[in-house]
């Protein structure tokens, strides 16, 4: 995706968070790609680092073949970095079936139509920004637990 966006003219770059199992071979594709300019592989990073990689973001790009609580795009929405992601498990709840992100499958074509469509009109790409910030400020961890000694308190009430 990142490659074709390039190749189009716009100026873009991926910054890959995390280790696995594939990361050697994820290092050796983007350099025998001539990628390393625009492709950065961070590893693992703090609470701040993330923060500051959200905020500095457009997009968190998560495309998964599964997921349980993706707890990446919550983060992603909570400091305005539009998720684009794939729409498995509930993920096309949180983003509201694309009204607070993109939700594609995995096609570079499609991603990248929808990313360009997206930059294309500033107010709706800010207004899903908002949307989702907004969503993901009121599922906080702090509202979760409230939420659960209210259903306790209940219990204990009746």
């Amino acid at each position: 995706v990142i490659h074709l966006l390039k190749e189009s003219g716009m100026d873009c770059e991926l910054n890959l968070y995390g280790e696995g199992p594939l990361h050697g071979e994820i290092d050796r594709y983007i350099h025998n790609k001539g990628m390393s300019d625009f492709i950065k592989l961070m590893g693992i990073a703090d609470e701040t680092a993330m923060k500051a990689a959200f905020c500095n973001s457009h997009f968190l790009l998560c495309f998964s073949k599964s997921q349980s609580w993706p707890k990446v795009i919550a983060e992603a929405m909570w400091w305005a970095c539009l998720p684009v992601a794939s729409p498995v498990s509930c993920i096309p709840q949180m983003l509201a079936d694309g009204e607070r992100g993109l939700l594609v499958y995995p096609y570079p074509e499609s991603v990248i139509a929808n990313i360009k469509a997206c930059l294309n009109n500033p107010e709706t790409y800010l207004e899903r920004c908002r949307k989702a910030m907004e969503w993901s400020r009121n599922h906080s961890i702090e509202k979760f637990e409230e939420e659960v000694h209210q259903l306790l308190d209940s219990f204990e009430n009746s």
